[in-house]
């Protein structure tokens, strides 16, 4: 099976877990369950994300599914606050894998076991599911596919889930890449790192940038993350997260939502770019 091993997997544990994590995360530690995985962040006091990420628990363990290159920086982050709480924090070395609807269905229907299956669907979009897994072997059936890396990554970005890398770390609040429109920011929790910038976005209405979901046609092979979105002569965004396929790439890019309805270029093309609900105030 494909692993999708452009993420990374911790784990937090011990007595004072839930305490701690609600301290530290945008989403409210009451509401992650087994059932699922929910977006959330973890920010630093300016209210920037160290990093975006996926979420869930599995028994008295949360697991967090992020970009393989944050592993490091983020258990350095969090482990400063610990102190003297009962908190262990671990970079997994679990396979993570990507499966469709169908396959899930197949999965669940070979497994003897399958109420033992480490895997649920991702909140914001319930036609893909995680597994999560320590060795190869998961079934003999060769029917069951997984979804690879590049497909998964189109996945994410055609449905607004910025799972962010190193080069966007500290660049964004969570109201740009639209975590309030995925359900990854509890207002109503309490104290955070980072919640009283976050808080005051918020009560301000409208958000200045947002993050959209565009199409270029380009001849490069790869547009880095900061590229600039430009109209005319000015910068009105930059790339979260991009991936070609075919002759267009795909990508989400933070927008100045007062330029959102102009002429845009990238990489000397002309940009496409999408309004729906996930991107409106």
């Amino acid at each position: 099976m494909n692993h999708l091993s452009h993420l990374s997997i911790l784990s937090f544990s011990g007595s004072d877990v839930s305490d701690f994590l609600q301290g530290q995360m945008t989403q409210d530690i009451n509401s992650i369950s087994n059932q699922s995985y929910k977006m959330t962040s973890i920010l630093n006091p300016k209210g920037r994300m160290i990093v975006s990420g996926l979420i869930k628990k599995s028994e008295d363990i949360f697991f967090l599914i992020i970009r393989k290159d944050l592993s490091e920086d983020i258990l350095n982050w969090l482990s400063r606050y610990i102190l003297r709480s009962d908190v262990i924090i671990t970079i997994e070395d679990f396979n993570i894998i990507g499966l469709n609807n169908e396959n899930h269905k197949k999965l669940i229907n070979d497994q003897d076991n399958s109420q033992q299956l480490n895997i649920a669907p991702i909140d914001a979009d319930k036609d893909r599911y995680i597994l999560i897994i320590n060795n190869e072997v998961v079934t003999d059936d060769n029917s069951i596919q997984s979804i690879n890396e590049n497909d998964w990554i189109l996945a994410d970005i055609k449905r607004g889930l910025a799972i962010i890398d190193k080069n966007n770390s500290e660049k964004y609040i969570p109201q740009m890449i639209n975590l309030d429109l995925l359900e990854g920011i509890s207002f109503s929790k309490g104290c955070y790192t980072g919640q009283e910038v976050v808080a005051r976005v918020q009560h301000r209405g409208k958000i200045k940038q947002r993050m959209f979901y565009i199409t270029f046609e380009s001849n490069s092979n790869e547009i880095d993350a900061q590229s600039e979105v430009m109209c005319k002569d000015k910068k009105v965004g930059s790339i979260v997260i991009s991936k070609k396929s075919d002759n267009y790439f795909h990508a989400l890019a933070v927008i100045n939502t007062t330029d959102s309805d102009e002429d845009l270029l990238l990489d000397g093309s002309e940009v496409n770019l999408t309004k729906n609900h996930m991107n409106s105030d």
